[in-house]
Protein backbone atom coordinates (compact mmCIF):
# COMPACT_ATOMS: atom_id res chain seq x y z
CA UNK A 1 0.00 0.00 0.00
CA UNK A 2 1.12 3.59 -0.51
CA UNK A 3 0.61 6.27 2.04
CA UNK A 4 1.75 9.96 0.61
CA UNK A 5 5.39 8.81 -0.23
CA UNK A 6 5.25 6.02 2.18
CA UNK A 7 5.09 2.13 0.93
CA UNK A 8 3.65 0.61 3.73
CA UNK A 9 3.36 -3.13 4.11
CA UNK A 10 1.33 -5.28 6.01
CA UNK A 11 1.67 -8.95 6.20
CA UNK A 12 -0.88 -11.41 7.53
CA UNK A 13 0.00 -14.24 9.50
CA UNK A 14 -1.22 -17.42 11.16
CA UNK A 15 -0.04 -18.75 14.71
CA UNK A 16 -0.47 -16.11 16.79
CA UNK A 17 -3.65 -14.55 18.48
CA UNK A 18 -7.07 -14.62 16.24
CA UNK A 19 -5.42 -12.20 13.67
CA UNK A 20 -1.56 -10.96 13.49
CA UNK A 21 -0.51 -8.16 11.05
CA UNK A 22 3.53 -7.35 10.77
CA UNK A 23 3.54 -3.69 9.57
CA UNK A 24 6.54 -1.63 7.80
CA UNK A 25 6.69 1.22 6.57
CA UNK A 26 9.51 1.81 3.54
CA UNK A 27 11.60 4.89 3.61
CA UNK A 28 10.13 6.72 6.91
CA UNK A 29 11.62 6.62 10.55
CA UNK A 30 8.65 4.99 11.80
CA UNK A 31 9.55 1.47 13.62
CA UNK A 32 8.19 -1.97 12.65
CA UNK A 33 5.03 -2.30 14.69
CA UNK A 34 3.39 -6.24 15.05
CA UNK A 35 -0.29 -5.66 15.83
CA UNK A 36 -2.22 -8.90 17.55
CA UNK A 37 -6.00 -9.50 17.53
CA UNK A 38 -6.38 -12.02 20.93
CA UNK A 39 -10.39 -11.83 22.22
CA UNK A 40 -10.92 -8.70 22.91
CA UNK A 41 -7.78 -7.85 23.32
CA UNK A 42 -5.26 -5.66 20.87
CA UNK A 43 -1.45 -6.01 21.44
CA UNK A 44 0.52 -4.07 19.81
CA UNK A 45 4.18 -4.33 19.95
CA UNK A 46 6.64 -1.76 17.83
CA UNK A 47 10.60 -1.53 18.00
CA UNK A 48 13.24 1.47 17.27
CA UNK A 49 16.26 2.79 17.84
CA UNK A 50 17.54 3.42 21.26
CA UNK A 51 19.30 6.66 20.82
CA UNK A 52 22.60 8.12 18.74
CA UNK A 53 23.93 4.98 17.34
CA UNK A 54 26.01 6.85 14.16
CA UNK A 55 29.98 8.68 14.08
CA UNK A 56 30.01 10.94 16.65
CA UNK A 57 26.52 10.56 18.73
CA UNK A 58 24.64 10.90 15.43
CA UNK A 59 21.10 9.35 14.69
CA UNK A 60 21.94 6.81 11.73
CA UNK A 61 19.46 4.83 10.57
CA UNK A 62 19.17 1.33 12.12
CA UNK A 63 18.89 -1.93 10.29
CA UNK A 64 15.95 -3.42 11.54
CA UNK A 65 15.04 -5.86 8.82
CA UNK A 66 15.81 -9.26 10.82
CA UNK A 67 13.71 -8.03 13.75
CA UNK A 68 10.49 -9.32 13.03
CA UNK A 69 11.39 -13.27 13.81
CA UNK A 70 11.90 -12.18 17.45
CA UNK A 71 8.73 -9.44 17.84
CA UNK A 72 6.83 -12.54 17.05
CA UNK A 73 8.68 -14.96 19.70
CA UNK A 74 8.64 -11.86 22.61
CA UNK A 75 4.96 -11.10 21.46
CA UNK A 76 4.57 -15.27 22.22
CA UNK A 77 5.91 -15.11 25.16
CA UNK A 78 4.15 -12.15 25.94
CA UNK A 79 0.29 -13.23 25.34
CA UNK A 80 1.85 -16.60 27.68
CA UNK A 81 2.65 -14.86 30.38
CA UNK A 82 -0.74 -12.32 30.24
CA UNK A 83 -2.60 -15.72 29.76
CA UNK A 84 -1.23 -17.47 33.14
Amino acid sequence: MLFGDTEVTMEQFDGLGERAYFVLEDGSDEAPTLHVLDGQAVLTLSVSPGGPNGPGGTTAPADLSGIRPFMIEDMRTLMTKLQS
